[in-house]
């Protein structure tokens, strides 16, 4: 008798952590500044929503045709570089707009976006 309401209670347990995101709006906005600061097109696209990570592609073109000749390279990393100092963390303000949507702004990295709940887990949106 007590090992089946001990499994119960597991099994309700993991299927409500099952349904909720692990990953709160805060972090997602932390997450997507620091990327942002390596150029990491690739951790952007992974946090954004299947319709903003198509914008992605244009962007990730660019930098592929920048980073092709050792100038493009060497200014991408001077980039990189000056962004270093900048505390994601602190500097990423969000603000509610309603229960699932978010909007996420940094001065610091002069990133402006939104953010909404895709299947229990926040992405980044247009």
């Amino acid at each position: 008798m007590k090992f089946s309401n001990v499994l119960s209670s597991v099994l309700v347990v993991v299927a409500f952590s099952a349904c909720w995101s692990t990953e709160s709006p805060e972090k997602v906005a932390v997450a997507m500044c620091e990327f942002a600061k390596q150029a990491d097109i690739k951790g952007m696209k992974e946090l954004s929503t299947p319709e903003f990570a198509k914008q992605f592609a244009q962007i990730e073109e660019l930098f592929n045709a920048a980073t092709a000749t050792e100038e493009g390279k060497a200014e991408l990393a001077k980039q990189v570089a000056s962004m270093s100092a900048i505390d994601c963390k602190t500097s990423s303000k969000i603000t509610d707009i309603n229960e699932t949507m978010k909007q996420v702004s940094n001065s610091e990295t002069a990133q402006e976006f939104k953010l909404t709940l895709v299947d229990g887990k926040w992405k980044v949106t247009n």
